[in-house]
């Protein structure tokens, strides 16, 4: 797998958090994949969302292969999971089938660059998490203000 820079920013901002703007810059202007869902009933597809529990509030269930709630009727934040690049999704995609199948049909996702696939969060009101993993453990969560600071960020042409 060829080198991601996301990923290799995100290590360097737990080291260095004065790296985020860099961060907020590649993100915008990366290629990102969007997994999407066609729910039963639905004509168009829509982007899957995921659950994210407070660490004290969650236990890994090697069943499921997933974190879930130590009590029922716990509330989780909703993120749409984006992945960095084709090969971090592809890692994961069978994972996100079995977690999902009972609501729809995983389809092509959406790869369009940080600031598009950020907009589309925006409008579903929802936040995203990077590069969520089989663990359950997204390597980044944005904030709303972040990916407000993702949609001004200036987008630059890739040269070919």
């Amino acid at each position: 797998m060829a080198s991601d820079q996301i990923v290799e920013l995100i290590e360097l901002i737990k080291k260095d958090p004065a790296r985020l703007q860099e961060f907020y810059s590649v993100v915008a202007n990366s290629e990102l994949v969007m997994p999407m869902i066609l729910n039963s009933g639905q004509k168009t597809p829509i982007p899957i969302l995921v659950r994210q529990y407070a660490k004290d509030a969650v236990v890994f269930d090697p069943v499921s292969n997933n974190y879930v709630p130590r009590r029922p009727g716990v509330e989780g934040d909703p993120y749409c999971p984006v992945y960095s690049n084709h090969d971090v999704y592809n890692s994961v995609k069978q994972i996100l089938e079995s977690r999902t199948q009972s609501y729809g049909q995983i389809v092509d996702p959406v790869v369009q660059n940080g600031r598009q696939i950020i907009n589309m969060c925006c409008k579903k009101k929802r936040c995203a998490a990077i590069n969520l993993f089989a663990d359950g453990e997204p390597q980044y969560l944005f904030s709303i203000e972040q990916m407000m600071i993702i949609q001004r960020k200036p987008v630059v042409a890739k040269s070919d």
